[in-house]
C-alpha cells in the first residue's frame, strides 16, 4: 500500500513539472494589395513596401444603415473599397500559426480570425469592439456585397473542355527589398481553354515575384477569402486554379514549361500579376505583359509568431452580436 501511494505521489509529481505541449511556430507580416489597369502598374516597383503602407492604411469612411438600405450599403461599400484600392491599395496585417491564421484590414479596422482546430470563424468590428463568431461547419449562407472569386472555386465536372496551359519561366536575379536580398522570377503563362465545340478563348498571365528564403505558411483547413474586390481576387482565383490543376496533373490540362524552376513555398515580398484575354495586345502591359488587369502585392515587417500569441484570441471586452 504504501508502495502504491508512493507511485501515485511520483506520477503526481511528474504531471505537475512535465511541461505544456510546445506552441507550433508561424509568420507574422503586413501586406499592400494594388489594383492597376494597363500599363499604370509599371509605376509600383519593389521597394516601395514602407510609404504604400502607410498610405493604404489611413481609414476608409463606411456607409451606414441597414434593413431596407442593407443592400444598397454594401454594394455602396464594395465600390468604395474598390476605388480606395485602386487609389491607395489595401493594407493588411497577417498571422497564421500552427491551427490558427488572422487577417487584420487595416483601413476599415476590422479583423477574422480562422482556427480549424475549433473550427471556428470570427470577424471583429475593432472600432466598435464587438465579433461574430461561425462554426464552419454550419451551412454558410452568401454574403451580401461579397466578390466574386474571393472564395476557392471548385473545379467543374469533365464536360469535354480541355486547358492548354505553356509557362514559360525566367530568372531576374537578385534585388534588395528593404532588409532583404530577393531572388526574382518571371513566369509567363498562356492558358488556352478549349470547349467540346470547337470554340477557344486564350489568357495570358505573366507573375512576377521576389521571393526570400522563408517559408510561407498556409493552413490545412484552407485560408481566410481575399479582401481583394472584383477582378483582383478573379485573377488571383485564376492563376491558384492552374496551379492546382498542374500539381493534381488533372486530365483536362495539358502543360508545357521551359526555363528555370521556380522555388516553392517561398515568402514573396513582391508580385505583380498582369492578366489579360485573346484581345490583348502583345506587349501592351507592364513588363512587356499583356494589357489587361493587373494586381501588385508588396510584403514586409515579416516576423516570427507562434500559435499561443494573444492576437489569435477575441479580447475580454469585445461583445458578441449575431
Amino acid at each position: 500500500m504504501k508502495q502504491l501511494l508512493s507511485l501515485f505521489g511520483l506520477l503526481s509529481i511528474l504531471a505537475t513539472v512535465a511541461p505544456a505541449a510546445a506552441a507550433s511556430p508561424g509568420l507574422a507580416y503586413d501586406s499592400v494589395t494594388k489594383l492597376a489597369i494597363g500599363g499604370d502598374a509599371a509605376s509600383t516597383q519593389p521597394g516601395t513596401f514602407e510609404t504604400d503602407f502607410q498610405t493604404a492604411s489611413q481609414p476608409v469612411q463606411q456607409p451606414k444603415g441597414g434593413g431596407l438600405f442593407g443592400g444598397l450599403n454594401a454594394t455602396i461599400a464594395q465600390g468604395m473599397a474598390m476605388g480606395n484600392m485602386m487609389k491607395n491599395g489595401l493594407a493588411e496585417r497577417h498571422y497564421i500559426a500552427g491551427s490558427r491564421q488572422r487577417v487584420d484590414n487595416v483601413a476599415a479596422q476590422t479583423a477574422t480570425i480562422l482556427d480549424c482546430q475549433a473550427r471556428t470563424l470570427a470577424t471583429l468590428n475593432l472600432k466598435n469592439k464587438t465579433y461574430t463568431l461561425v462554426s464552419l461547419d454550419a451551412p454558410q449562407k452568401p454574403t451580401a456585397g461579397a466578390s466574386r472569386g474571393s472564395a476557392p472555386q471548385t473545379l467543374p465536372t469533365d464536360d469535354g473542355t480541355r486547358i492548354a496551359i505553356t509557362v514559360t519561366n525566367q530568372a531576374l536575379g537578385q534585388r534588395q527589398i528593404g532588409p532583404d536580398l530577393a531572388d526574382g522570377y518571371k513566369s509567363n503563362m498562356t492558358m488556352t481553354v478549349t470547349k467540346a465545340d470547337g470554340t477557344s478563348s486564350t489568357t495570358q498571365i505573366i507573375k512576377t515575384d521576389y521571393v526570400i528564403k522563408l517559408s510561407d505558411y498556409t493552413l490545412s483547413c484552407g485560408s481566410i477569402p481575399s479582401s481583394v474586390p472584383g477582378p483582383g481576387a478573379a485573377a488571383t482565383s485564376q492563376y491558384a486554379m492552374a496551379q492546382s490543376a498542374m500539381l493534381r496533373k488533372d486530365k483536362r490540362f495539358t502543360v508545357s514549361t521551359s526555363g528555370p524552376a521556380i522555388p516553392a513555398s517561398r515568402f514573396p515580398l513582391f508580385t505583380l500579376t498582369t492578366m489579360g484575354g485573346s484581345g490583348a495586345a502583345a506587349g501592351g502591359g507592364p513588363s512587356g505583359g499583356p494589357s489587361g488587369f493587373a494586381s501588385i502585392m508588396e510584403r514586409g515587417h515579416e516576423r516570427a509568431i507562434t500559435s499561443d500569441d494573444p492576437i489569435f484570441t477575441i479580447p475580454s471586452d469585445f461583445t458578441k452580436t449575431n
